[in-house]
């Protein structure tokens, strides 16, 4: 019985896999070009299946910004413990204007509006830090190549990297796991791809 269960797990992730290809959608986050606080795309449903466009106040961007103003950041670790609460808050606020407020941890299906793989988690990640580095907020990392893991031919993931300036060590910002809302974690991609903490 358990190695039915596991042929069929490996088929429906095959299934999947081929699905994405066959509809011109190859599994990797989004990085969209033209976001802006009066623009900015929300994925979800898998894949970035369906993207909401948000416009965001004035009043929110000052949410944002008021996070970087509020705290002394003098070193790289420093920045990084910091977007882990902004990138929670970006999050929470595009929950308002879409349904992403719905989702939980992990993949859970779909079937409910708002619910995000971690291509749509990543995709989005990717967009917070755009409108950051409009701002020229980020000091000691910039946007990088996003991440890649697989253990098991059904078990890909992806994350959102950032690269720190001064030593070039890629880190994933990674909220997958988590709730929405949630702080993500933020580790190197070494320590992500070895499955360290999740």
């Amino acid at each position: 019985m358990r190695g039915v269960r596991s042929a069929t797990i490996l088929m429906v992730g095959l299934c999947l896999m081929m699905s994405e290809r066959a509809h011109g959608r190859d599994p990797e986050p989004r990085v969209f070009p033209d976001v802006t606080w009066s623009h900015v795309p929300i994925c979800w449903g898998y894949n970035c299946r369906v993207i909401t466009n948000t416009v965001w106040s004035g009043e929110e961007r000052d949410e944002v910004l008021g996070l970087f103003y509020r705290q002394t950041v003098e070193n790289a670790e420093q920045e990084r413990q910091l977007l882990k609460s902004v990138m929670a808050l970006m999050e929470t606020i595009a929950g308002r204007k879409s349904p992403i407020y719905m989702d939980r941890g992990r993949n859970n299906g779909g079937d409910l509006p708002g619910e995000m793989d971690c291509l749509d988690k990543s995709s989005n990640v990717y967009t917070y830090l755009s409108l950051l580095e409009q701002e020229g907020l980020l000091r000691f990392h910039q946007s990088t190549e996003y991440a890649f893991r697989m253990r098991f031919i059904f078990a890909q993931h992806y994350s959102a990297a950032i690269k720190e300036v001064a030593s070039g060590e890629d880190w994933v910002i990674d909220s997958w796991f988590f709730d929405f809302g949630s702080e993500p974690i933020v580790v190197t991609v070494d320590d992500w791809k070895a499955g360290r903490p999740h």
